[in-house]
């Protein structure tokens, strides 16, 4: 007696959720594969313990829910590795002591900023432009919502998810990002 098939119509069983992983993560060139194989696994139990309505081929779904995990997983990691990185390192040709003395000279107003600056840099572009007219033109999420004609709730869920990024890399948000 063979093994059940899995219809497509509704969540997979679990022995069917391996070679959904294995496929997501064979399409990313990684050193780590199996951090990826775990993130993707972790994916797939928010799915199963909170699944979207409305799914009519579960196999496409996840495929492709498993692949932009997969793809913002190395964006991320890039991200973190970019971060590790310190600012202004020297090249072969620069006088390291002139680096450091130049680096343990800055305020942590600098550094600070510099953290500030990567985070923005780590958003996707519409939540970019949401900071910048917060952070440079000094609007509030109405004025946001009329200049970009969005509901001033979108701009508002916007800003959340700009919160959470600020929170992630363990740095201080402001009254411009709601809780």
């Amino acid at each position: 007696m063979g093994e059940p098939t899995w219809d497509k119509t509704s969540f997979p069983p679990v022995k069917a959720w391996q070679d959904l992983i294995e496929t997501a993560a064979r399409q990313i060139n990684t050193t780590e594969p199996k951090e990826l194989r775990a993130e993707l696994a972790r994916k797939l139990l928010r799915l199963a313990r909170d699944p979207p309505s409305g799914v009519s081929n579960w196999e496409a779904f996840l495929r492709t829910a498993l692949k932009r995990k997969a793809l913002n997983w190395i964006r991320d990691q890039q991200a973190r590795q970019e971060k590790l990185l310190l600012p202004n390192a020297p090249r072969d040709d620069d006088d390291e002591s002139d680096w450091i003395d130049g680096f343990a000279a800055r305020s942590p107003n600098q550094d600070q900023a510099l953290a500030y600056s990567i985070v923005r840099d780590s958003l996707e572009p519409k939540l970019r432009l949401v900071w910048d007219l917060i952070w440079d033109d000094g609007l509030n999420q109405t004025e946001i919502g009329e200049r970009l004609g969005l509901h001033r709730n979108t701009v508002r869920a916007m800003c959340h998810k700009i919160r959470a990024v600020l929170v992630a890399h363990r740095l201080e948000p402001t009254d411009h990002f709601p809780q």
